[in-house]
């Protein structure tokens, strides 16, 4: 994993976030009224930015191997609360800024502690004990599904074989089923704490 590609791909979605609100309340598009219409211009610069913004931060999530739905959330809701809130007032940025910076650090943050623990990690072997049954099935992109499984864990290094719970995206029809092995990387430290060896999958 490219930690500074993640942290400048995270400072370029940013910079797309902000733009289109930073240029109106610089008035760069003249004076927001409520009773002039908008134009197409800044209607076209903000369908282009909240689309490149939300399929930059999708290609984020899947080299940082998360699929999180707070994560989904901010990319899909930020661009429409800064670009109406922004333009009336510069104060607003005192909202948005911080928060900006804290969904930046939680991404930063989660990447850390993979590179990590795929670095640092113990290697070990999880059997396949049980697919639990979900309380509905969740499909991620339309081809991924989100699958929790109860794993016989063990170590290479040695040491009681444990169980842990395993919470990952599968293929469409590639689901494990018992008995099925899978690869995976144990924080040394916490055990409960591992991930699947590195894939192409996101």
């Amino acid at each position: 994993m490219n930690l500074p590609r993640i942290y400048a791909l995270l400072a370029l979605w940013t910079v797309l976030l902000l733009t289109p609100a930073l240029l109106m309340l610089a008035g760069l598009f003249g004076p927001i009224q409520s009773e002039i219409p908008i134009s197409s211009t800044i209607i076209l610069l903000w369908v282009g930015c909240y689309l490149a913004q939300f399929f930059l931060f999708l290609g984020i999530m899947a080299k940082v191997g998360e699929q999180r739905l707070l994560w989904k959330m901010a990319a899909s809701l930020l661009p429409w609360a800064i670009d109406w809130t922004l333009p009336l007032s510069w104060k607003y940025a005192l909202l948005w800024v911080p928060l900006l910076a804290l969904i930046n650090a939680w991404v930063v943050a989660v990447t850390q502690r993979k590179e990590s623990l795929f670095k640092n990690g113990i290697r070990a072997v999880g059997t396949v004990l049980e697919v639990m049954k979900p309380w509905m099935n969740v499909i991620v992109n339309k081809v991924y599904i989100r699958r929790n499984l109860r794993l016989r864990i063990e170590r290479e290094n040695g040491g009681l074989p444990y169980e842990g719970i395993f919470k990952g995206l599968f293929m469409l029809g590639e689901i494990p089923s018992p008995g099925d092995k899978i690869r995976l990387r144990v924080d040394p430290n916490n055990p409960l704490r591992f991930e699947e060896e590195r894939k192409s999958r996101p």
